[in-house]
């Protein structure tokens, strides 16, 4: 949690949230190992998969993870199945991409409403400007002026969060005109023209 302020900065997210319950985002299957559970089982094995079906799955990783046994009603007969019985498949659920590794999971929300792209578009145009900077060898407080020819998507963007790209870019003018002699840029798959001009 001391790194959340640079783990938001370096990943670009919004929000850091340490959760609990992971059955919120995201599906456990559980399937026999019929390779290790097979031999000992024998038999019974084809009823494992009906039984490990039944449970929930995100409980039961949680124990067979603690090194606890599930105690399953195979065929009529209780067994203990350990956490070699068992394959575990994850799947995020929908708006939801998910990792693991060594029972560490990393959940990102992939949903974006129209302010994230909003914002991810003031953001891309800043990047692009910033690089202009440099190309054009400004100093770094020199002050600009921001012309740009774009679509209506990118204009809105642009428009909601004036201020802070102004801000970020030492900009004293940020207009729209179009104008198709500028510079093109990809700003997220929008084709945008930028001129930029020192003061």
């Amino acid at each position: 949690s001391d790194l959340e302020p640079l783990v938001k900065e370096e990943l670009n997210v919004k929000k850091l949230v340490f959760a609990k319950h992971l059955d919120e985002y995201m599906d456990f299957s559980l399937k026999p190992n019929f390779k290790v559970a097979g031999p000992i089982l024998g038999s019974k094995i084809k009823f494992l998969g009906k039984a490990l079906s039944e449970v929930d799955g995100a409980e039961a990783v949680k124990k067979l993870d603690a090194g606890e046994a599930l105690k399953l009603t195979v065929n009529g007969e209780t067994i203990d199945v350990i956490k070699d019985y068992v394959l575990v498949t994850i799947s995020a659920k929908e708006g939801f991409t998910v990792a693991m590794e060594d029972n560490f999971f990393v959940i990102l929300e992939t949903t974006l409403t129209d302010k994230l792209i909003d914002e991810g578009y003031a953001r891309e145009f800043i990047s692009k400007v910033q690089q202009m900077r440099k190309n054009n060898g400004y100093e770094m407080m020199d002050r600009i002026e921001i012309y740009y020819d774009s679509d209506d998507e990118i204009a809105k963007g642009v428009d909601v969060h004036r201020d802070y790209i102004m801000s970020e870019t030492l900009a004293d003018v940020l207009e729209r005109v179009k104008d198709d002699s500028f510079e093109k840029q990809d700003l997220n798959g929008h084709d945008t023209g930028i001129k930029l001009e020192k003061i």
